[in-house]
């Protein structure tokens, strides 16, 4: 069964930030994530939801980190977090990962909102 992707947007506007993202939504997609990859190519990512936290246990590879609320407000942003670190913010609803250089490229910074959107659907966020 083909896996549902994602483009993630900046609601203002601007270059996506990926268009190839998938949401880990059940155990094993969470469990898994990136493990097990070499990289995580341009316009891909993953978006936990719910999400307080992430850890890079385990990856061979930096990622850039994105923390959003409820309604798909950045609270963080955590440029190329490295292999084995982990990381908690008070208040996540959604964790987002995606390739090291993404958040720079895109000018992402806490308070702005993203939004994602599928082939086909409407706008989902984080609070649906």
């Amino acid at each position: 069964m083909a896996r549902t992707t994602y483009r993630l947007s900046r609601v203002a506007g601007g270059p996506p930030l990926g268009d190839h993202i998938v949401r880990a939504d059940n155990p094993l997609t969470r469990i898994v994530g990136l493990l097990g990859r070499r990289s995580l190519a341009p316009g891909g990512g993953i978006w936990f939801e719910p999400a307080s936290s992430i850890h890079t246990a385990f990856m061979r590879f930096a990622i850039d980190v994105i923390f959003l609320d409820r309604e798909g407000v950045v609270l963080r942003c955590i440029p190329a977090m490295r292999p084995f670190r982990a990381v908690v913010q008070r208040g996540a609803r959604a964790a987002v990962e995606l390739p090291p250089g993404t958040i720079e490229r895109c000018g992402i910074v806490a308070g702005d909102r993203l939004t994602m959107t599928a082939a086909g659907a409407s706008e989902w966020s984080t609070a649906a």
